[in-house]
């Protein structure tokens, strides 16, 4: 999925960075300041995850309603 491939590159991303550090050609401040924005891009991406997880869920509540319209308030189904 989208998400994974992005949540990916950021590791790679990372990871490369911390070994830019390691390797003393990225300066540890430098390299704070980036990762500073990592965990942003992180935080958004959890943000989209949570938007779509609650647009699915309130198209499902939707549909759910109209069902009910449908069956008739008060008809009793069982889901067997």
């Amino acid at each position: 999925s989208k998400g994974t491939a992005e949540v990916a590159a950021l590791k790679g991303e990372v990871k490369a960075l911390i070994a830019d550090v390691e390797a003393g050609t990225l300066d540890g401040n430098d390299a704070a300041v980036m990762l500073q924005g990592y965990r942003t891009l992180k935080d958004y991406i959890e943000l989209e995850r949570r938007i779509r997880e609650t647009d699915e869920l309130a198209a499902d509540v939707e549909e759910l309603k109209i069902e009910y319209e449908r069956t008739g308030r008060g008809a009793v189904r069982r889901w067997d």
